[in-house]
C-alpha cells in the first residue's frame, strides 16, 4: 500500500467574484482545488494520487441548494456547477470523502463552502404582450372578420434587456355584418328578387247540361324596391301590376256526375237449344247504349246518364253453347199396352162390379256409348177397378136370382144352340147360368136348358124380361158340380 500523509486545510480568500482554495499533504502527492466565481460557477478538482475504485472515493457538491454526487476513484475527478446571473448570490458546498472501501478512512476527507455573488445585472421584469387587432368586411359572405396578432418580448441577456419578437395571429373571430358595415365596405346590394305574383280564379256557375265552366283569372305582380339602410328588398305594392282575363273549361267527370241519371246496365241470356247457340241481348233502355266486343258486349251511357256497375258482359261467363248429345235427343213416350178388361161374376151376394185389366210399361232409358234411348225395363201391373153396383145393377141381380127358366125342348134342335122359348133337353131345374150381355154387365141367374148342353157351351136363350136386360142374350153354361 502507498503511504499516505494527511495535509493541513489552508484559510480561503472570500472575494465577491470567488475564491480558489489549494490543500495538500506533507510529502504527500494527494491534492484537491475548489474555485468559485460568478463567470464559471463552482469548479472542485481532486489529482490522480487517489487510489482504489469509483465507489471507493465520492465528491458532493450542493449549489443553490441542488445537491449532486460523483464517485471517483485512482483517476482523479474535476468538477462544474455554474450559478444563476441576473443579480443572484449562490450558496455552495462541496466535500470529498475518501478511501471508502479501503484506505484510511479520514487521512484524506476535505470540505469546504461559501456564496458568491450577486452574480451579471439584475434582469429587468418581461414587458406585457402587444396585440394588434385588425377587421375587414367580407363582402360575399356578409361576415364581419376580426383578427389579432400577438407580439411577445424575448430576454436578450448580453444587454440585460427585453426585445420583441416574431409577431404571430394569435386569433380570429367572425359575426354576420351589420347593414351599416356592409354599406361602409361597399359591398354590392343583394340580387333583386323577381315580383311577387298573386294568383286567383273565380269561377261561374254552371247549369246541368253546360259543357263549359267561365274562369275569371285575375293576376297581381308587385315589384321590389331597394331598402339601402337595411340592404334588403321590399315589395312595393303602390307598383303592382294588375291585369284581368277570362278563359273556359271543360267540366270535369265529378261536375257531370252530379247532373247524370245513374242507369244500370242489364242482359237477357237467350238459352242455347238443340239448333243453336245462347246468346246475350243487352235490355235496351232510356240512358243505356249496347256494343260488341271482342268476346261479349259492352254498355254505354247517353248523354244526361251513366252506368254504374257492371258495364262488360263476357260469353264466357254464361252456358250459351249450342246444346247437343242427351239434352237433344228427345226421350221417348213409355210404350203402354193394356190388356182386355175382365170382369168378376156377380153374384147373388155381390155389392161391387169389379173390372180387370193387366197394364204393361215399357220406359226408355239412355244408352251414353251410342248417345240414344233404347228400350228399358218392362213391369206388369195388374190394375183392379171396383164400384158399388148401381141401383139398377142391384135390382137385375135380386131379380136374375129369383127367376128360374123353364124353357121347351127340341129333339132336332142342336144342342149346341138351342132357342129356350122353342124348348129342348133341359138340364136338371136350379142350374146356375152365367149370362153375358154385350149392352150390361154380367148378371148371373138361373135357369133350365137343354139336357145335350154341357159346360162351357154357348146358347141362345129366351129369358124373362128383367129390368134392364134385353129379351134375347148369349149365355154361357156353368156346372155347378152336377
Amino acid at each position: 500500500m502507498k503511504n499516505r500523509f494527511l495535509g493541513g486545510l489552508a484559510a480561503a480568500a472570500m472575494l465577491s467574484t470567488g475564491f480558489a482554495l489549494t490543500t495538500a499533504g506533507v510529502a504527500s502527492a494527494h491534492s484537491k482545488t475548489a474555485a468559485s466565481s460568478c463567470e464559471t460557477g463552482l469548479e472542485v478538482s481532486a489529482n490522480a494520487d487517489y487510489e482504489g475504485g469509483s465507489d471507493n472515493n465520492k465528491l458532493t457538491m450542493t449549489v443553490a441548494g441542488v445537491t449532486t454526487s460523483y464517485g471517483f476513484g485512482s483517476g482523479g475527478i474535476t468538477k462544474t456547477i455554474p450559478f444563476a446571473q441576473g443579480g443572484v448570490t449562490t450558496t455552495w458546498s462541496w466535500s470529498i470523502d475518501a478511501n471508502i472501501t479501503s484506505g484510511d478512512p479520514t487521512a484524506f476527507d476535505t470540505s469546504g463552502s461559501g456564496s458568491t455573488g450577486p452574480c451579471g445585472a439584475i434582469k429587468p421584469p418581461q414587458p406585457p404582450a402587444t396585440i394588434r387587432t385588425t377587421s375587414y368586411v367580407e363582402c360575399p359572405l356578409g361576415q364581419f372578420v376580426t383578427s389579432e396578432f400577438t407580439t411577445l418580448f424575448v430576454y436578450d441577456e448580453p444587454s440585460n434587456s427585453w426585445k420583441a419578437g416574431q409577431e404571430f395571429q394569435s386569433n380570429q373571430m367572425q359575426r354576420p355584418a351589420t347593414p351599416a358595415e356592409l354599406n361602409e365596405a361597399k359591398c354590392a346590394a343583394p340580387d333583386q328578387p323577381k315580383p311577387e305574383v298573386v294568383v286567383t280564379t273565380t269561377e261561374a256557375p254552371f247549369a246541368c247540361g253546360d259543357k263549359f265552366v267561365t274562369v275569371a283569372t285575375i293576376t297581381t305582380a308587385t315589384p321590389y324596391i331597394y331598402d339601402q339602410a337595411a340592404r334588403t328588398w321590399v315589395p312595393s305594392p303602390e307598383q303592382a301590376l294588375v291585369t284581368k282575363s277570362e278563359s273556359t273549361r271543360a267540366l270535369t267527370d265529378q261536375e257531370v256526375a252530379k247532373c247524370l241519371i245513374n242507369v244500370k246496365a242489364e242482359v237477357k241470356v237467350v238459352q242455347p237449344t238443340c239448333e243453336s247457340p245462347g246468346k246475350l241481348v243487352g235490355i235496351e233502355n232510356a240512358g243505356v247504349t249496347w256494343k260488341d266486343i271482342d268476346g261479349g258486349i259492352s254498355a254505354g251511357s247517353k248523354d244526361g246518364y251513366q252506368v254504374t256497375g257492371q258495364t262488360d258482359f263476357m260469353f264466357e261467363d254464361y252456358a250459351l253453347e249450342q246444346l247437343t248429345g242427351r239434352a237433344c235427343a228427345t226421350q221417348p213416350k213409355d210404350e203402354v199396352v193394356t190388356g182386355e178388361a175382365t170382369f168378376d161374376v156377380i153374384a147373388c151376394d155381390s155389392k161391387e162390379f169389379v173390372t180387370r185389366q193387366t197394364v204393361s210399361t215399357t220406359r226408355y232409358v239412355w244408352n251414353a256409348e251410342t248417345s240414344k234411348w233404347v228400350e228399358g225395363m218392362t213391369t206388369v201391373e195388374d190394375n183392379v177397378t171396383k164400384r158399388p153396383l148401381s141401383s139398377d145393377e142391384l135390382a137385375a141381380r135380386d131379380e136374375g136370382c129369383t127367376t128360374t127358366m123353364q124353357p121347351s125342348t127340341s129333339a132336332t134342335t142342336p144342342a149346341s144352340e138351342v132357342d129356350a122359348s122353342q124348348g129342348g133337353p133341359v138340364l136338371p131345374a136350379q142350374v146356375p147360368t152365367t149370362i153375358v150381355s154385350a149392352a150390361r154387365p154380367i148378371i148371373q141367374t138361373v135357369g133350365t136348358l137343354p139336357a145335350t148342353g154341357s159346360e162351357g157351351t154357348s146358347v141362345t136363350a129366351a129369358i124373362e124380361p128383367a129390368r134392364g136386360l134385353p129379351r134375347q142374350a148369349q149365355v154361357l153354361l156353368r156346372s155347378d158340380g152336377g
